[in-house]
């Protein structure tokens, strides 16, 4: 099989956080067991976590723990345009 159609890929390469903006995005690869797989990334590019959720797990629950973690360990800059 070519590597293109191979879905159980071990994972990206080690430079995908440098394509990603500060937040959560879902992987383009799929965990072991065909799981959806999310990767929080900081405002340095820097890949925080990277969690592959379990079948029958709420992902917006992962989602809303990987946020929480990304603003406890990588606060959001303040928007220069919004008044206060």
């Amino acid at each position: 099989m070519s590597r293109r159609g191979n879905l159980s890929s071990p994972g990206p390469p080690p430079a995908i956080a440098e394509l990603l903006p500060r937040g959560l995005a879902v992987a383009p690869w799929v965990g072991a067991q065909g799981e959806v797989v999310l990767v929080a990334t900081t405002s340095r590019h820097q890949k925080l976590a990277e969690v592959a959720v379990p079948w029958g797990v709420n992902r917006l629950e992962v989602e809303a723990q990987l946020w929480a973690r990304l603003d406890a360990e990588d606060p959001p800059e303040p928007d220069p345009l919004r008044l206060a």
